[in-house]
């Protein structure tokens, strides 16, 4: 498989099982990170007993790493194409947000707003940029 599956809307279950191998195939450590949520580079001070960010000149080659497969991970996002009517999108987001619900993932209704407000095309700009300013996104 050279690039991953095209989503659509009907067949979520067989796309996320593909799309699953497909990132699986191309790299291990970025499935891990993405399954496994966002990470902030947090380590317990010794000194302090409590979790301190690690500044970068002390952060190990390890956790570089992991925080760069962190990176690449949140830019496989969800995207809309400029002739996707906003309705099949829509369905096709909530086809998504119920799975993720079934997973109990713990998003709030503002954060799936949020992202797909931020994946709408630049022709939706104006009015994305309304409702944000309406600041109720729930």
């Amino acid at each position: 498989m050279q690039t991953p599956l095209l989503f659509e809307s009907d067949g979520f279950i067989y796309w996320k099982n593909r799309f699953e191998n497909y990132v699986k195939s191309k790299d291990l450590d970025l499935w891990h990170v993405s399954y496994h949520d966002d990470f902030p580079p947090i380590e317990n001070n010794p000194l302090t007993k409590k979790d301190e960010i690690v500044p970068f000149k002390k952060q190990s080659d390890d956790l570089k790493r992991m925080l760069a497969k962190n990176n690449e991970a949140k830019m496989e996002q969800f995207t809309i194409l400029e002739e996707e009517s906003i309705d099949n999108v829509f369905v096709g987001f909530n086809t998504i947000i119920t799975s993720l619900k079934a997973l109990d993932e713990g998003y709030s209704s503002k954060n799936y707003v949020r992202k797909f407000l931020r994946a709408l095309h630049l022709k939706w700009r104006a009015k994305v940029t309304a409702i944000k300013e309406s600041k109720d996104l729930t």
